[in-house]
């Protein structure tokens, strides 16, 4: 009867350590350099995430949300090292219970510079550099993290003389899939 229990025992814990250590789906990014950016790619969703955003010199701080709509951005990652942008897309912004929509946002970007090392992926441009985290990548999808108050000021969105600065904190998420 021992030895009975003793091989249940066995065959519990043999199951339970054969479950437990089966292939999960692991969210963790596949960052191998097997993976080409080379090729062009669609913004398929703009969004910000825990955004905040707070006028200078003086100490109010709101919350802030960009989501984009209607993409018809295309960026062209060319070997060697090469990126392209070119199209539009429209942009829902809501900051302390206000909203207002933007209509045909021109991407109108100068051929800039990309490099992509481990899960970072940098782009250059008119003597500005902007670093992505790479969040997810696969052969034909790719999700994108950056600062928000960087990715704006380089953007240049929001820059007004004749409007007070505004600073912004939070994360920038760009979705792209590969087009063929």
């Amino acid at each position: 009867m021992i030895k009975q229990l003793y091989l249940l025992f066995l065959v519990t814990v043999a199951s339970t350590l054969l479950i437990s250590c089966s292939n999960d789906d692991d969210s963790s990014p596949d960052l191998s350099d097997t993976l080409a950016l080379d090729g062009i790619w669609k913004l398929t969703s703009l969004k910000t995430e825990n955004g905040k955003i707070s006028p200078e010199d003086i100490s109010l701080i709101a919350d802030f949300e960009m989501i984009g709509e209607y993409y018809g951005l295309l960026i062209d990652f060319i070997e060697p090292n090469i990126l392209t942008q070119t199209g539009f897309y429209d942009l829902r912004l809501r900051a302390a219970g206000n909203e207002e929509f933007v209509e045909d946002i021109e991407v109108v970007i100068p051929p800039g510079r990309w490099s992509k090392e481990g899960n970072e992926l940098t782009i250059s441009f008119n003597n500005n550099t902007l670093t992505f985290v790479i969040n997810k990548i696969s052969k034909d999808k790719i999700s994108l993290v950056a600062d928000l108050n960087s990715y704006l000021s380089i953007m240049n969105v929001f820059e007004d003389e004749d409007e007070p600065k505004l600073t912004f904190k939070g994360e920038i998420v760009l979705e792209l899939t590969k087009q063929n």
